[in-house]
């Protein structure tokens, strides 16, 4: 007989005890990027996960060159490494869908269904309807089409008079079977006046489709938090790690992001206006009064980049080009040193213009990144600090926010499992042996230095316990970052180099 660990058997026989294995801790995602902005297609302040060029398109439609442009910054982070980015999409409220009226076959054509596109936007004005004689006698087949991306069919739909209207809605918006569900790309509807005519064989391009993204303001892509919640709090609890508003450059946002990121444990990726100085950006920094480990503030040097959609050298903000860099890297690492690509200039590059060690060191002691030419590596465009706004010097490095934001979010997911348990040593030893083999774990791969766990007597005393709290105490090591590299030369014809004679034969 099978029984439950700790059920004691009351009759002779024999018992099975099923015994759990012991819990084990998984790290959360570290690769999840955030950017809210405006796009062509898809829903409104909602977060969609995206991994791919082409699922960008499928998803929220091209690139489109604009301010705020979500599809921009995807494809500029994907160019860097990201490869799982939650986007939210924002409108200023004066979106619309496309739409067409599918004709009857009456001497004076009259509307039979109208089809509308799912999503608001241009991209809705791309797509296509087709109304074909079906395989089967006496029907008709829809073919709706969203080009390069989507090609549904509504095969064999049947029906006489307004019967087969009335069929045609319900096959798209409902589906037809298991393998053909309801469309993807159009919603359909009758009209006042239901038509008894068969309909028109013909094919039709939605039109009417608008974007509403030409109001948008980095007050809309910042947003609110609801209900409902719609703008930058749309990815709350996507588990995002780093996140940035598209092109948001008002600083009185600034403290709102870093409240936010504190919040749900992201590291928000600001930016100054374009074509900012180093006295512009440090003076408009101290204005907002902004200040926090999780903020990075990129200095107003916007870049160069060519859009292959579209045909054009544009200037773009260097978020995307630090987030995505960031999310493709472990979290004990900096983005100090590390190259970006598909820069063609910089502002400040274009114009001749090389920042001086002065520059650099107010720029490094102001918590203020940027992206330039060269890095200590070399002939490349990368990221040249690679810090954050804190004003301690000891937390002012990326790897301290994203270590401290991987961790803090792995044990809130992790703990949960002793919630409710019975708080006794044998849960103080289960739940310390859980902690220290993920962290012994990150010690073997060089990700943390060192940590002690404490979860006992010492920290749970009885008077806590009673309360209802389990403490556990735990503290982590972090390598630092070789940011200032020290080579001391002691050189001359009177130098002496004592060598060893470890070796030599005797």
């Amino acid at each position: 007989m099978l029984i439950q660990q700790g059920v004691q058997p009351g009759a002779p026989g024999v018992y099975v005890d099923i015994v759990p294995a012991p819990p084990e801790i998984n790290g959360v995602p570290t690769n999840l990027l955030g950017i809210v902005g405006a796009a062509s297609w898809g829903p409104t302040n909602t977060p969609n996960l995206i991994g791919s060029n082409q699922e960008l398109v499928d998803t929220f439609g091209p690139v489109i060159n604009q301010s705020h442009d979500l599809a921009t910054a995807c494809v500029i982070a994907m160019a860097q490494g990201a490869n799982a980015i939650y986007g939210v999409r924002v409108t200023d409220g004066t979106d619309t869908k496309a739409s067409v009226e599918l004709m009857d076959t009456d001497a004076t054509p009259a509307e039979g269904a109208l089809l509308t596109a799912l999503y608001s936007g241009t991209v809705g004005n791309t797509i296509t309807a087709q109304i074909s004689a079906g395989i089967q006698p006496n029907t008709f087949t829809l073919t709706i089409t969203r080009p390069g991306v989507l090609t549904e069919v509504f095969a064999n739909i049947g029906g006489t008079g307004s019967a087969f209207w009335q069929n045609l809605v319900n096959a798209v918006n409902n589906g037809q079977s298991l393998s053909r569900g309801p469309s993807q790309l159009v919603t359909a509807s009758l009209p006042t006046t239901l038509s008894t005519y068969a309909p028109a064989l013909s094919t039709y391009t939605l039109a009417g489709g608008t974007n509403g993204a030409s109001s948008v303001t980095d007050t809309t892509v910042l947003g609110s938090d609801g209900p409902p919640r719609t703008g930058m709090y749309a990815l709350r609890g996507t588990g995002v790690q780093v996140a940035m508003l598209a092109d948001v450059t008002t600083e009185s946002t600034f403290t709102t992001q870093i409240s936010f990121g504190l919040q749900e444990g992201i590291y928000m990726i600001g930016v100054g206006a374009p074509g900012q100085t180093v006295a512009t950006a440090i003076s408009a920094k101290n204005t907002a009064g902004v200040g926090s480990h999780a903020f990075k503030l990129l200095m107003g040097d916007w870049i160069y980049w060519w859009d292959p959609t579209n045909n054009v050298q544009r200037l773009v903000s260097p978020q995307a080009f630090s987030a995505g860099l960031l999310v493709s890297l472990n979290p004990a690492q900096s983005s100090l040193n590390k190259q970006v690509f598909g820069v063609i200039a910089t502002q400040t590059s274009a114009n001749g213009y090389r920042y001086s060690y002065a520059d650099l060191q107010q720029l490094t002691q102001n918590g203020i990144d940027l992206i330039t030419n060269p890095i200590p590596a070399g002939n490349a465009f990368g990221v040249r600090i690679g810090v954050n706004t804190s004003f301690s010097a000891v937390n002012a490095f990326d790897n301290y926010t994203r270590m401290t934001n991987f961790l803090a979010a792995t044990f809130n997911k992790a703990t949960g499992i002793f919630d409710g348990q019975v708080q006794t040593p044998e849960l103080w030893h289960e739940v310390e042996t859980a902690f220290d083999d993920f962290l012994s774990n990150l010690e073997s791969q060089n990700l943390i230095e060192d940590y002690l766990v404490t979860v006992n007597q010492t920290n749970n005393p009885q008077s806590q316990q009673a309360l209802g709290f389990m403490n556990i105490n735990v503290s982590v090591t972090y390598f630092g970052i070789a940011a200032m590299i020290v080579v001391s030369l002691n050189g001359g014809t009177s130098v002496v180099i004592s060598q060893s004679t470890l070796g030599q034969a005797a």
